[in-house]
């Protein structure tokens, strides 16, 4: 018997993926691309498959905590990952920027929002950028 996942692949847009990578260098960030590597699983994929999507990461120092650990939770309240919140808010608000900038892509997502058509969830690389 085949089961089916209800949680479809991750779509992540090509442009804004793009744009993410150039907000974080924009930042001090040196981004490294995650191509092809499963970073976890999410149920945004279904909403990936209609619309524009990026679903990005950012790094801060755990030392060498394991993820999901009392000890990794303890790093969360950190100058690091505070840094890490605030480049992130102002790292996605570049992304708007550059895409309310750029007439084509402009366009584009506009026409996402009043219509769809092939545009739309078209351009997804299906890889995220870690900073």
């Amino acid at each position: 018997m085949h089961v089916r996942s209800p949680v479809a692949d991750l779509r992540q847009d090509e442009f804004m993926t793009g744009a993410y990578g150039r907000a974080l260098r924009t930042l001090g960030r040196n981004p490294e691309s995650r191509a092809g590597e499963h970073i976890a699983s999410t149920d945004m994929g279904n909403v990936s498959q209609v619309l524009p999507a990026i679903h990005p990461t950012i790094g801060y120092e755990v030392g060498d905590a394991v993820h999901h650990t009392a000890e990794f939770g303890g790093y969360g309240a950190s100058p690091s990952a505070d840094s890490a919140v605030l480049d992130g808010a102002a790292a996605m608000a570049l992304v708007g920027a550059e895409l309310a900038r750029d007439p084509e892509q402009r366009a584009r997502l506009l026409g996402c929002r009043f219509g769809g058509g092939s545009w739309c969830a078209g351009s997804g690389v299906g890889w995220g950028v870690v900073g």
